[in-house]
């Protein structure tokens, strides 16, 4: 701990540890000056690769993470700053959405080094369910292949919540390194009931946080959407099963 910062221990603890503080704002200043002073001693030790990453759960919504995205950037704009300037310093911002008026994301984008994520296409997706269920890819179902794929659109967290689902609700059997079998029928399976996952609950807590003028009628879309896509997915699939 750098020595003018000494006196500030306690008030770090306490912020360390989510207590309520007299002055938060102070005391998050300071914590971004004990960071930067500290990376600013290792920087001639070793070499250091900052990573910013902001978590967003289902039951946080943009409304309630405001004040906590204006943390976040505020300590980036911080960092990055840094670590222009230092050459044994890199840094990572890992973050739903990137915002373009913040000076990292502007010279990230001018680097080529801005990546956006996107899902993955139904050659990965069977890649990834094959390595996720331990079996070969051709030995995944095809119509699971495809439910899977339009269900998810190809997020991977997605693609394991939907695979645990099925097996939870024993509609898919998996003997590790063989086969996967499909037991139960997939139009039968009510997607809207598995809202403690991502896939399900994340778009549930987005239409809670809507307008209330704006809710009841997408609450209205998400009900009869979740209540058909099995049977769509599934009726696609059986369409096509022979080529």
């Amino acid at each position: 701990m750098p020595a003018q910062y000494a006196s500030s221990i306690d008030q770090l603890k306490r912020l360390l540890a989510h207590e309520t503080l007299e002055d938060t704002a102070a005391t998050l200043e300071v914590a971004l000056k004990v960071i930067i002073s500290l990376l600013a001693g290792l920087k001639n030790k070793s070499g250091i690769l900052v990573v910013l990453q902001f978590e967003q759960g289902t039951s946080l919504f943009e409304k309630t993470a405001k004040d906590d995205l204006a943390i976040f950037w505020r300590f980036t704009s911080e960092l990055s700053i840094l670590i222009a300037k230092e050459r044994s310093i890199s840094g990572l911002v890992l973050v739903r959405e990137a915002r373009y008026d913040q000076q990292c994301v502007k010279d990230a984008a001018a680097a080529g080094t801005l990546l956006t994520l996107k899902g993955l296409n139904e050659e990965h997706i069977l890649e990834y369910m094959a390595n996720y269920l331990g079996i070969p890819e051709e030995a995944v179902p095809p119509p699971l292949r495809r439910f899977v794929s339009q269900v998810t659109m190809g997020n991977p967290l997605y693609i394991r919540e939907t695979l645990d689902q099925l097996s939870e609700e024993n509609v898919l059997k998996v003997k590790p390194g063989t086969s996967a079998t499909l037991i139960g029928a997939l139009e039968k399976i009510d997607i809207s009931a598995w809202n403690h996952t991502a896939m399900v609950g994340g778009t549930v807590c987005n239409i809670e946080s809507l307008d209330p003028i704006e809710a009841p009628k997408i609450g209205f879309f998400l009900q009869v959407f979740f209540g058909i896509v099995s049977k769509r997915v599934v009726g696609f699939g059986r369409a096509h099963e022979g080529r």
